[in-house]
């Protein structure tokens, strides 16, 4: 039997909720308890070594959590204190029962349920944005101090990795918290920071996902000067690149460098992108510069029998790649300063893969494979760059502003004309099944 409360009349919504209060209570544990998995959008590189998000295809699992936060949305409205009241009752069980198995030095299977703890944190993030925003700013604070609380009490690296990723899935689902709440959105991105170096599968992952996530709902909150702080937060974080970054992979990196283009991206004055960018990139620079320096002492080929060398070139056009994704014409300088190096290694690396092909022991399959790796790494920085000039055009002009002449000269006169001729020059060459698609 269905009952529609609006039918009913304005008189009698609160009687008729009450009437039902009990079972709906049981509805709302039952499907906290039972919440199915949300949509996962995952970091992959595809076939070719490009770097593309993916989001889950339709299954049932994922038409089962829409019905499922739907129906939780309506419980919510109906009565939003009963809903976080059962949802603040089994998170507290979490604290309550390891609490109790410290105190009887060991812990039993009913002590901990990871899963529980997954499908009441897919729970929280599924309301957000149904609660008022005032009962919605406690009930965040509360659920992220206990899944802190329970981070640092709980035991095993296995079981704190589960909860942080929990506490991540959950901070990344309240934006308009984040922003309202500057001081915590400094503490929760701090804490990102400390997962970045925890070395458990999926948690690093997790964290520079979230990380971007938040740099792209909350981005104008850490490029102005909060009350408090000395200065803006981007710039703080830009200090700390070298030291948090140390532990991220090429994938991982590549989240971090795309939020902090997120990030820098809210500043309104392009000039000052320009240099924020500049800044964020001068540890990639170095290491950028260190690596090309061993081929200026007339051995170029080192550059091309070096596999390490090889994907440290791979791994810092990728990291520049997505700064112009994030973001757009601010990253043409930071390229600008390292693309003549980076066509010099397209040519190098274009005539190696070409003489490999007569002379299959010149270098091993594995190099010629990360060196055309490489090139396919050169076009796809260029055509980022360009494409997020042209969409930073198209909303400029929709903005009645005017792209400044110099980024037009810097594409048009600095960076397709001298990528032309080793470009071309080697797509001719090349047999069919040798050439990059990309061209």
């Amino acid at each position: 039997m269905s009952v529609d409360v609006k039918a009913t009349g304005g008189g009698h919504e609160e009687e008729i909720v009450a009437k039902y209060q009990p079972i709906l209570d049981n509805v709302r544990r039952v499907m906290i308890t039972r919440m199915a998995k949300p949509p996962e959008v995952t970091i992959k590189e595809n076939e070719d070594g490009e770097i593309v998000r993916e989001g889950e295809v339709d299954t049932d699992e994922l038409a089962m959590y829409r019905m499922m936060r739907e129906c939780l949305i309506y419980l919510t409205h109906l009565d939003p204190s009963s809903m976080v009241n059962i949802m603040m009752d089994i998170l507290s069980e979490f604290g309550t029962n390891q609490i109790a198995a410290d105190h009887r030095n060991s812990e039993s299977p009913a002590d901990w349920n990871c899963g529980l703890l997954s499908r009441l944190c897919w729970s929280v993030g599924s309301i957000s944005g149904a609660l008022p925003e005032h009962d919605e700013e406690m009930f965040v604070v509360n659920v992220i101090k206990d899944l802190l609380t329970l981070c640092e009490i709980k035991r095993g690296v296995e079981n704190k990795a589960m909860v942080a990723s929990c506490l991540m899935y959950v901070v990344g689902q309240y934006p308009r918290f984040l922003k309202a709440h500057w001081r915590f959105l400094k503490s929760v991105v701090n804490k990102l920071f400390e997962f970045m170096h925890e070395q458990f599968p999926g948690v690093k992952d997790m964290a520079t996902d979230t990380f971007l996530r938040i740099c792209q709902k909350c981005s104008k909150k850490m490029v102005i000067l909060q009350p408090g702080e000395t200065s803006p937060f981007v710039n703080q974080v830009i200090e700390a690149i070298p030291r948090e970054t140390a532990d991220l992979d090429v994938l991982q990196l590549c989240n971090f460098y795309e939020a902090m283009g997120r990030m820098i991206s809210a500043i309104p004055e392009i000039p000052k992108q320009t240099n924020l960018v500049n800044q964020t990139m001068a540890d990639v620079r170095s290491k950028w510069q260190a690596v090309i320096k061993r081929a200026s002492f007339g051995d170029e080929r080192i550059l091309a029998e070096d596999q390490q060398a090889i994907r440290t070139i791979s791994a810092i056009l990728r990291c520049y790649e997505r700064m112009a994704v994030g973001v757009g014409i601010a990253s043409g300088e930071a390229i600008k300063d390292i693309y003549s190096d980076v066509l010099l290694v397209y040519k190098l690396y274009s005539q190696c893969v070409g003489a490999s092909r007569g002379s299959s022991a010149m270098f091993s399959w594995e190099n010629v494979k990360l060196m055309r790796k490489v090139k396919r790494d050169v076009l796809r920085l260029v055509r980022s760059f360009v494409d997020s000039a042209v969409a930073e055009q198209e909303k400029m002009k929709a903005a009645h502003m005017q792209l400044p002449d110099d980024v037009c000269v810097l594409i048009c006169s600095h960076f397709i004309p001298p990528m032309l001729e080793p470009v071309l020059v080697d797509y001719n060459l090349a047999p069919p099944e040798g050439r990059d698609p990309e061209v």
